[in-house]
């Protein structure tokens, strides 16, 4: 008698793909990789055919964070739930200019540049147009103000309190990432551009036709950036032995919570009509963050000590 065959077909597939990013979860939160990820393959093997450059689609993003403010403002079911539209388009874009500028290839420093200008704006309009939609509404939900205040400093508080959150909590994941890579697995990838190489980068295309939006935007940037240039990341080492093993469960702690989890929870809130709950969220997850970052200090320091790791990285 034959043995029978595993189940194939969709659930099957989409089993395969929820074990595979469980395995895989590291540096990336598993809620983006779940829902996101499916989505990029398709749309950038639509648009690498295309002259959209990874940096139109970057800055397409604060479009969507403009629309998504205007949508929140109205505080209406039917205004959150388009706001919470757009931010869920922001999100999607925001990951699929990388993988454009993975796949033809046009990954270069400027584009860094766009991610650390869009990203936050993105946000920051988000935010703002639900603080000025509670305020227009004269309440942030269905639950009561807790403090003898005026609604207008609860509403705002709470808004200005979760966004300096999200911003501090992504601000240190960049930080541990960036840390993780270059002791954990041997090469370094920063975040934030080097400034320098995108000065070099625009002198190359200002004799070139096009690129009119790197021509507004950049010039810009380098003329209000210190001039002081940004250290240079030590040179690449090979991983210290143990440091991913004894690291890993930190990292993935750390991704789960910076960013991508948060912005899903707002978008999810959104849809039902009460984004009050994602901003509560945001706030309730520093009691896991906040006592996490010294014990991923000192988790560092015992794996660079018991790997022997040279001085640069320590």
């Amino acid at each position: 008698m034959s043995e029978p065959q595993a189940p194939r077909g969709a659930l099957a597939r989409a089993a395969a793909f929820v074990a595979e990013s469980w395995r895989d979860w590291e540096l990336y939160a598993i809620i983006d990789r779940l829902i996101f990820g499916p989505m990029h393959p398709p749309l950038v093997r639509l648009l690498v055919p295309t002259r959209v450059r990874p940096n139109q689609l970057s800055a397409s993003t604060i479009l969507c964070g403009v629309l998504a403010f205007a949508g929140y403002a109205t505080f209406t079911r039917t205004g959150i739930a388009v706001g919470g539209a757009f931010l869920f388009l922001s999100v999607l874009i925001d990951g699929i200019d990388g993988e454009l500028a993975r796949t033809r290839p046009e990954k270069t420093e400027t584009g860094k540049v766009f991610e650390v200008i869009c990203d936050p704006a993105k946000v920051v309009l988000s935010f703002l147009g639900i603080a000025v939609g509670m305020t227009r509404a004269d309440s942030w939900g269905p639950l009561p103000y807790p403090f003898a205040a005026p609604p207008v400093a609860h509403i705002w508080g709470l808004c200005i309190l979760a966004g300096a959150s999200l911003a501090a909590q992504v601000h240190a994941r960049n930080h541990w990432v960036e840390i993780y890579r270059r002791c954990a697995l041997g090469f370094s990838e920063p975040s934030y551009p080097n400034l320098e190489r995108v000065r070099e980068e625009y002198e190359a295309l200002r004799g070139r036709r096009g690129y009119w939006l790197e021509k507004a935007v950049v010039p810009v940037v380098l003329r209000l950036s210190p001039h002081s240039p940004r250290p240079a990341p030590p040179p690449p080492a090979p991983p210290v032995p143990g440091y991913r093993a004894a690291l890993k469960p930190y990292i993935k702690t750390l991704s789960f919570f910076a960013g991508g989890t948060q912005m899903i929870v707002l978008i999810a809130t959104s849809f039902a009509g009460a984004p009050v709950w994602a901003l509560l969220y945001i706030l309730a997850s520093d009691v896991v963050f906040l006592p996490l970052l010294p014990l991923l200090a000192r988790a560092h320091r015992r794996a660079l000590a018991a790997g022997a790791a040279p001085g640069p990285l320590r």
